[in-house]
């Protein structure tokens, strides 16, 4: 093989070897960022039902909790979970959409619990931190007939300081016990736009 050749295919590989280099890595084992305990879990108001020629929509669904935060660096250790949803299923004769389909939406809040209320009238009341966040997801069958094994994306705005809107992304869960979890993972987009 001529010498020219040679050296050609060693830049090409050299370059090859340092673009898998440059490209972010994931890492092995995530750490979340946010593990939030839900305990007592209850749907405290199961919404309206709409439905509008055969197109059918629940407003105002709601599922609230005591959230405990399991991480020391919370922003506060326990709050107030609310997880208000809609859901629609089109009717089935419409054209691409499969029978009992079910496209949810939710928007969730967890309200920071003082520590101790404020008892003396000539003090203002503190107001309380607020960790806000939505869930998007769709189901091929009704998924609020019962919450136990319920699974929803989560997702809220990263503290970012960047002019580009930016999200964490995790997932909430709901089992049996009147118990759930919401995780919270780390920015990589964030993270990867820093590396370059």
């Amino acid at each position: 093989m001529p010498v020219i050749f040679r050296f050609i295919i060693g830049v090409l590989l050299l370059l090859a070897v340092a673009g898998i280099a440059s490209e972010p890595q994931a890492p092995a084992s995530e750490t979340p960022v946010a593990i939030w305990a839900l305990q007592a879990v209850k749907v405290a108001d199961f919404g309206q039902s709409i439905d509008t020629a055969g197109n059918r929509t629940i407003t105002g669904f709601r599922i609230e909790a005591k959230a405990v935060a399991q991480q020391e660096n919370a922003l506060f250790a326990e709050g107030k979970f609310a997880l208000t949803i809609t859901a629609f299923s089109p009717r089935p004769d419409l054209p691409g959409a499969p029978p009992d389909h079910w496209y949810l939406r939710g928007m969730w809040t967890i309200t920071e619990t003082p520590a101790s209320p404020i008892t003396e009238a000539s003090r203002p009341a503190p107001v309380p931190a607020v960790i806000s966040g939505d869930a998007v997801a769709e189901f091929a069958a009704f998924p609020l007939a019962n919450i136990a094994g319920l699974l929803l994306p989560a997702r809220l705005p990263s503290p970012s300081n960047d002019r580009q809107r930016r999200f964490l992304r995790g997932e909430m869960t709901f089992t049996d016990k009147h118990e759930g979890t919401i995780t919270v993972l780390p920015d990589h987009t964030q993270a990867s736009a820093q590396q370059h």
